[in-house]
């Protein structure tokens, strides 16, 4: 489409004049997840984390459950480093029983800052 300028000069319109029609959105199904984290974590700071369960795994902590899509892991992921806990892995049990390998993610060192392509 070309649309005129007020000297008379045309030029080509490249806005679109409506969106092309689309289906239902993906829905993603939620994932379980398995975190874990350098030592005990205590009641107090669990309550950060109402949608996951805790338990002991040595002298660590794993939180589990399940959790809606990549942003709600990547905001658990943000709430364990502003409580300047230490996150030690990340793993998707779930991901093996989709037909794929399990997905396990580990920080080496004290922390890791995760790329938004490493967990999804």
């Amino acid at each position: 489409m070309f649309a005129s300028r007020a000297n008379g000069e045309s030029h080509q319109d490249l806005v679109m004049s409506s969106h092309q029609p689309r289906g239902e959105p993906t829905r993603m199904s939620p994932r379980l997840y398995e975190i874990s984290i350098r030592g005990a974590v205590g009641p107090t700071l669990l309550k950060a984390f109402p949608e996951l369960r805790a338990h002991k795994s040595g002298t660590d902590t794993v939180l589990s459950g399940l959790l809606a899509d990549p942003s709600a892991l990547y905001g658990v992921i943000h709430q364990i480093e502003a409580l300047a806990l230490e996150l030690l892995e990340v793993r998707s049990p779930s991901a093996a029983s989709d037909g794929g390998d399990s997905d396990i993610h580990q920080c080496a060192g004290a922390r890791r800052s995760w790329a938004k392509g490493d967990l999804a």
